[in-house]
Order: structure tokens, then C-alpha cells, then sequence
């Protein structure tokens, strides 16, 4: 529990180092950050598949990959390849802000907070309630870019990440933020 908690702090930190690139260096090297960090990222985890120890790379999935995973790094890369996906979909800079404060924040909280939770949602007894909710709050931080219109994408996007979908939610999550902004345009 500790190992995932720790994963999703880095979940944040990730994330604001992201939304500080958008601020200060705008879109354009968001993607190009991400997409290099993509590349690098597969590199490093195909040496790693073929028992190559590499320094910070080897230190990292010893101390936060989680337990039992077929590809080690490959939920980081799907992190990076979700918001490079709303970069690419979503030109208005407060809008993809607000994107990455839901997979930052919203993702990492319904975690942090959901896993003691006590109720199980009935179509995922995988998810919580209290994992639902928490998920909600820490999507509210995307007001900071967007206003009222954070509301309905924390529902929205709340509703997504307690689906069982086959997808990660890394994916699953700015696909959704796209689409909210797609039909409800702000």
C-alpha cells in the first residue's frame, strides 16, 4: 500500500511538472518533452525486458513499479503518451491544463484515498466510493484553470475512471477530459 501510495505522489509531482512546461514553455514543448520522454522511456524499458540494469531506471522500478508486472515503466509510459494524446487533441492551453490536473490529481487521490475504502462500487468491486469521490475532489483542482466548467469534467471523468474498462487509465482518463470538451465546448 505504502509502494502505491508513493507511485501516486509521483503521479503528481509528474503532473506538475508538466502543467509548470505548459505554463512557462507552452504546448509545443509539452509535446516535444513528452514525446522524448516517451521515446527514452521505451528504450529504457525494452534494455530493462532484456535484464539490462540501468542506474536511476533499475533504482526506480526496484522502488515504485508495482508488484508483478508483465512490462515494468509501462504505466509511466502510458501517463506520458495520455497527456501527449490531450496535447495533441486539445489546442487551448487552460483546457489541457485543466486534462492534466484530472489525471494528475484526480487519479492519484482516488487512489491515495480509496484504497481503505470501506464501499465497493456494485458494477466494480475493484473501486471504492470513497476512492469516487476523492477522485472528484482532486479533479476540482482543474478550476484553477477552467472555472465551473470543472465540475462536470470531475463528474465525468470520475464516472470513466470507476468503469472496468480493459484500457489504463491513463488512457482512458484524458480520452474522456477530450471528449467533455469535444461535446460541451467552454
Amino acid at each position: 500500500m505504502l509502494k502505491e501510495r508513493s507511485r501516486k505522489f509521483i503521479h503528481i509531482i509528474i503532473g506538475i511538472i508538466f502543467l509548470l512546461i505548459l505554463q512557462f514553455f507552452g504546448r509545443h514543448t509539452l509535446e516535444i518533452t513528452l514525446f522524448a520522454g516517451i521515446l527514452a522511456g521505451l528504450m529504457a524499458m525494452h534494455l530493462v525486458i532484456r535484464s539490462h540494469r540501468l542506474p536511476f531506471v533499475s533504482w526506480f522500478i526496484d522502488n515504485f513499479e508495482r508488484e508483478g508486472v508483465r512490462t515494468p515503466g509501462f504505466g509511466s509510459a502510458w501517463y506520458a503518451f495520455g497527456i501527449l494524446m490531450a496535447s495533441v487533441a486539445i489546442s487551448d492551453p487552460s483546457l489541457l491544463a485543466a486534462a492534466i490536473c484530472v489525471l494528475a490529481f484526480g487519479d492519484s487521490f482516488s487512489t491515495i484515498f480509496g484504497q481503505g475504502g470501506k464501499i465497493h462500487i456494485p458494477y466494480n468491486p475493484h473501486k471504492t466510493l470513497e476512492g469516487s469521490a476523492a477522485f472528484f475532489l482532486g479533479s476540482l483542482s482543474a478550476y484553477l484553470f477552467i472555472g465551473p466548467a470543472a465540475i462536470p469534467l470531475a463528474i465525468v471523468c470520475a464516472i470513466v475512471e470507476s468503469l472496468p474498462l480493459p484500457l489504463d487509465d491513463n488512457i482512458t482518463i484524458p480520452a474522456a477530459a477530450i471528449l467533455v470538451f469535444y461535446f460541451f465546448p467552454i
